[in-house]
């Protein structure tokens, strides 16, 4: 598909969804949700979010085959989340593979492995956090819902772990035509993604990522439920929480939308009025939330770049 028509598919895909929330709601009933805002929560959910971007610098640091500078995956982690931010269809993700490979030094299979594991382990934990909400839900009552994210969790888990044996196949199948100039280029990025696999199989490496991954959406999704609860305040926390996994999952979908806009609010008013919210207030709320969606990654992103200008000055200064 030409970028054009790519971004004109994505932007009739935001405005189309938009013109739906919008049209479940009003100004009046936007004014009001907007007005019963709870700042303190509010801010402390953004702050919050921060730490979730730290998270995943952290663990860009423990993926890397030569650990990089903390700076560095910090400057390629505001990058990514920016672009993810910004870009229709989930395209960040392939900002995020060429930062990998210009400013980190990894190979292209390295980068792709890189990118594979950190979303089965997002999905593994989201369902595994998500469950754990569910549960606390319905009381320990285990409902379709919960045993479906239980089999998601499941199953990335497994793929996470045999990631080495998934590229064995791929290597295996590309081995016959290695006649072709484009097959060996490809089977070599394959080869390279199987041994950056093998290290992250290793019981030590595994455990360490999926500690710092917990962290992370630890962060989000507490950071998320703050902000959910201080534009829905009377919305019980758990609620909260569960609404903002459901968030989550939809983003990784990669729909024709920018940046998950219009997505984002369907869901968001969706899950609300799951929980009992009227249609026109869930609706107001999830306009809401989009600010603090678009707010949350842009500033993780600004204040990287800030950091990384004090870096570069003071580091001259010292030079001098």
């Amino acid at each position: 598909m030409k970028r054009g028509t790519l971004w004109s598919v994505a932007l009739l895909g935001s405005a189309l969804l938009l013109t739906l929330v919008f049209s479940l709601t009003d100004l009046s009933q936007f004014r009001a949700v907007l007005g019963a805002v709870t700042l303190k929560p509010m801010l402390l959910g953004l702050v919050v979010l921060q730490l979730e971007g730290l998270c995943t610098a952290l663990r860009l640091s423990l993926l890397a085959p030569i650990r990089p500078p903390l700076s560095d995956c910090m400057l390629v982690t505001g990058w990514w989340v920016a672009s993810l931010a910004l870009l229709p269809a989930r395209l960040g993700e392939l900002v995020g593979l060429d930062l990998l490979h210009r400013k980190l030094s990894w190979t292209p299979g390295g980068a792709f492995n890189s990118l594979l594991v950190q979303r089965l382990f997002d999905i593994l934990l989201l369902a595994l956090l998500g469950s754990a909400a569910l549960l606390l839900n319905t009381r320990g009552h285990l409902d379709s819902v919960s045993i479906l994210a239980l089999a998601g969790a499941v199953t990335a888990l497994g793929l996470v772990y045999n990631l080495p044996v998934f590229f064995s196949l791929i290597a295996k199948s590309l081995a016959s035509y290695r006649a072709q100039r484009f097959a060996r280029l490809l089977l070599g990025h394959v080869l390279s993604a199987r041994r950056a696999a093998k290290d992250v199989s290793r019981s030590v490496s595994f455990a360490s990522l999926g500690f710092i991954t917990t962290l992370k959406w630890c962060c989000n999704l507490f950071g998320l439920a703050l902000v959910v609860t201080a534009t829905l305040p009377a919305l019980p926390f758990v609620a909260a929480v569960i609404v903002s996994t459901l968030s989550n999952f939809a983003a990784i979908v990669p729909i024709q939308t920018v940046g998950g806009i219009g997505l984002g609010e369907t869901v968001f008013t969706g899950g609300f009025s799951w929980f009992g919210v009227s249609t026109e207030t869930a609706a107001a709320a999830a306009l809401v939330m989009r600010g603090a969606l678009i707010i949350a990654p842009l500033t993780f992103w600004l204040l990287v770049i800030i950091n990384s200008w004090i870096w570069k000055w003071s580091s001259a200064s010292r030079a001098e």
